[in-house]
């Protein structure tokens, strides 16, 4: 095994295993959070300096502060934005056949007075 595929085994079970941390918080809500492949490669590329520890706190803010807002809306079209580490994650909500829901992460980036160029239905300050 090289040097570069371990790092790449080793970001893809940090990803996996955050991936798992937010599925349990917000089992509460019988939703299930999906990273899309492109979240997966902006954390391993242009994004990399995002930390874990960010994301997950920036989800957890989002839990705590909007849990009643992300499955009021069966098709949900969102903006996770912390003014705090200036993280902005569009993420999708959908109900599934059998009444969950999934949420399910478009991109990340950390950019300061981000605006989306597509049609957003809400931006969840955290």
């Amino acid at each position: 095994m090289t040097f570069k595929s371990f790092l790449k085994e080793l970001d893809d079970r940090q990803i996996f295993s955050l991936e798992r941390s937010l599925d349990t918080l917000f089992s509460r809500l019988n939703v299930d959070v999906e990273f899309s492949n492109h979240f997966k490669e902006r954390l391993k590329g242009r994004e990399s300096e995002i930390k874990f520890d960010e994301i997950k706190e920036a989800f957890r803010k989002l839990f705590l502060k909007y849990r009643d807002g992300i499955i009021q809306d069966p098709e949900l079209q969102g903006l996770l934005k912390d003014i705090f580490t200036y993280l902005n994650i569009p993420f999708g909500v959908h109900k599934k056949a059998d009444g969950s829901y999934e949420l399910r992460t478009i991109t990340i980036m950390k950019k300061r007075n981000f605006v989306p160029n597509n049609s957003i239905d809400k931006v969840f300050t955290v």
